[in-house]
């Protein structure tokens, strides 16, 4: 489940992933919006008629659903739509019915997103995965101190998770959550007062499974003869290590393609869960 428009990068391939942006109509505006695509999926010749005119054309031979042979497999981006609509009304029944949460979270930015990810926990829905990214880390001027653009979005963030941790209850004990950015910050500052791209940064793992309460990893230091490039913090823990036991150990993969990480060779491992 991606909690955003656009399906994150990290989930796309052959496995079944529904993306569910933010949707601020009503919950019947929603719901005829549903049935109007419902319809142009089953081929309604009169939806298919209108959807010509609109296009300009005469709507002749608009037909949404070819009629199928015998023994002809259902066309795979038919079938693909009628699954993604029953799957977004079965998210909106859930959101409709969710209890007032008692957590605290922000109103907006990350919060929200976590939020209605929890609603689909504690419904009992089954889900493996869930993916919600958060834009505007990029502070490249005026970044700030302790009260500025960066402080208050790390505030936000801390928040968001603390949230959600509390609104799912017991469902922490087999849930674990995963906080990375793609990239990290230089650490010297830059002419605008902010900072760039760099490459080391942080992970953060949260959840029952977690060994919590400590920083793993080798600390390379911040002195000048330490810095990569004379810049930047050192990577010394590739991030697919930290997938790589997470997806043997939290989520059993028995059997690692060799497409989950290509040229990756997988080494010790940093030893987060129990």
């Amino acid at each position: 489940l991606a909690m955003q428009g656009l399906l994150p990068r990290s989930l796309r391939g052959d496995y079944p992933v529904l993306a569910v942006p933010q949707d601020r109509r009503r919950g019947n505006e929603t719901g005829q919006l549903l049935d109007l695509f419902d319809e142009l999926y089953k081929g309604d010749k009169k939806i298919g008629k209108e959807a010509g005119k609109e296009a300009g054309g005469s709507g002749k031979g608009m037909k949404m659903r070819k009629q199928k042979r015998k023994g002809e497999r259902e066309d795979p981006v038919i079938l693909s739509g009628e699954v993604t609509i029953r799957a977004l009304r079965r998210f909106n029944e859930i959101q409709a019915k969710a209890a007032k949460s008692t957590a605290s979270y922000p109103k907006n930015g990350f919060g929200p997103k976590l939020q209605r990810i929890a609603q689909v926990i504690k419904s009992g829905e089954p889900m493996e995965v869930a993916a919600a990214d958060w834009n505007g880390w990029d502070h490249h001027i005026n970044e700030g101190n302790e009260d500025g653009r960066i402080a208050q979005m790390l505030g936000s963030l801390s928040q968001s998770l603390a949230a959600f941790m509390t609104d799912i209850g017991g469902h922490r004990k087999r849930t674990v959550v995963v906080v990375m950015s793609e990239f990290g910050r230089t650490c010297r500052e830059n002419g605008n007062r902010g900072t760039d791209h760099g490459h080391g940064g942080l992970m953060l793992t949260l959840g029952g499974p977690v060994k919590g309460g400590k920083v793993y990893g080798k600390w390379p230091g911040l002195e000048d003869k330490a810095l990569y490039q004379n810049r930047d913090l050192a990577v010394t823990t590739d991030f697919r290590e930290v997938f790589n036991e997470l997806l043997k150990k939290h989520m059993q993969v028995k059997r690692m393609s060799k497409d989950f990480f290509p040229n990756y060779k997988p080494g010790k491992g940093p030893g987060i869960l129990g």
